[in-house]
């Protein structure tokens, strides 16, 4: 017979294992229909939260598109680093102690993760209303501005067309 300790880490594996293929079988379902997520804090404030955009970078780096994590969400892979962190110290936890709860090893790093999370809740909402644009994230202007700036394609597509009609 299983002694407890041994008990618990075989819970812990199994409830780790169904987490991942839950969230694998969740974004295959997504990605393979039109099934999306609705945000409701978008919907009500139009702002985005510091996890929008996880969604799809989950289905862009199941897509194997990795450049998709840093289109989406810039703390897209500090955010899962965090979670990986929280969910290790709490099976750490029920292993030791039988109790499924989170005490912080480090308090620092959890109020400077926080810190760092509402900086960038600030930061990205700027972004996003500076460029006046909803349909793209405002993180992408770091790395695609020709995504960022189609005002610009339009333009020589009109110099193009009133070039044309012009002779």
């Amino acid at each position: 017979m299983l002694s407890t300790p041994k008990k618990r880490i075989l819970i812990s594996a199994a409830l780790t294992l169904a987490v991942i293929l839950l969230a694998a079988a969740a974004g295959f379902i997504m990605k393979n229909t039109s099934l999306r997520l609705f945000c409701a804090f978008n919907a009500l404030t139009h702002l985005r939260c510091p996890g929008c955009g996880n969604t799809r970078a989950v289905l862009g780096v199941l897509s194997l598109n990795f450049s998709a994590i840093y289109r989406y969400n810039l703390m897209f892979a500090p955010e899962m680093f965090y979670v990986a962190w929280v969910w290790a110290f709490c099976i750490k936890n029920y292993v030791k102690n039988g109790k499924f709860a989170y005490r912080s090893p480090a308090a620092a790093f959890d109020i400077s993760f926080l810190i760092i999370l509402i900086i960038w809740f600030v930061v990205r909402n700027i972004l996003k209303h500076k460029t006046g644009l909803s349909d793209l994230d405002a993180e992408s202007v770091f790395f695609a501005p020709k995504l960022y700036f189609p005002y610009r394609e339009r333009e020589k597509t009109l110099k193009r067309v009133n070039n044309s009609t012009a002779t």
